[in-house]
């Protein structure tokens, strides 16, 4: 059979058997990948626990220079949303921030109008600063005007006053308090857990 031959035939995977030959050497280096994968995944557990405990610890500080891109404008942030519990949601410099930003619409319209409607918590959608084609992020943004607003670190300080915050992405999106102390670590414009974690705190504080 030809190398071409054998790409494009279709082999029945059900009828694939292992050599009774073949077992006793196949058996040890399928017990150790397996062993492998479940440490992995062990210490994987273990990091993220580690890394939650690390920003539950800890106080969440935002920039002194912050902007917001808001109806085609952009705005110094108001220095009242720094004493309001808020759900922050930063979007760094590791990230496609175009595609992230393009997407806050269908991800978090409904949770903007929750905290509109409550008037409990503000959402606070914060991204790194750059330039994209040489016109600052801020405008870009505000010229989607899709109604929600944007926080941008202007000075990209964000990290370095939050040094607790790891790289991973999924540890990104923190709900605080009037203090900033954290509440609960965790996304819920994409998580529906978290988004009911977000609902069982409201419901269990007072107005």
């Amino acid at each position: 059979m030809s190398f071409k031959a054998f790409m494009g035939h279709k082999t029945d995977m059900r009828r694939i058997r292992i050599s009774p030959v073949l077992l006793p050497t196949l058996l040890p280096i399928l017990l150790v990948f397996i062993l492998a994968v479940t440490v992995l995944s062990s210490c994987e557990q273990i990091r993220l626990r580690r890394e939650v405990n690390r920003i539950m610890d800890s106080r969440i500080v935002l920039p002194q220079e912050l902007s917001v891109a808001l109806d085609g404008e952009v705005k110094p942030m108001d220095d009242s949303l720094r004493t309001v519990p808020k759900m922050i949601i930063y979007v760094d410099s590791t990230d496609c921030t175009m595609c992230r930003v393009s997407k806050f619409k269908l991800h978090y319209d409904s949770l903007y109008i929750k905290s509109k409607e409550s008037g409990r918590f503000a959402l606070m959608l914060l991204v790194y600063s750059k330039d994209i084609e040489g016109i600052p992020l801020s405008r870009v943004i505000a010229d989607f005007n899709f109604g929600i607003p944007v926080y941008v670190d202007e000075k990209n300080t964000y990290l370095e006053e939050n040094p607790q915050i790891p790289s991973d992405y999924r540890l990104h999106s923190v709900f605080v308090d009037v203090e900033g102390r954290p509440v609960f670590v965790g996304d819920p414009g994409w998580n529906a857990k978290v988004n009911e974690l977000l609902d069982s705190y409201l419901d269990t504080t007072t107005q």
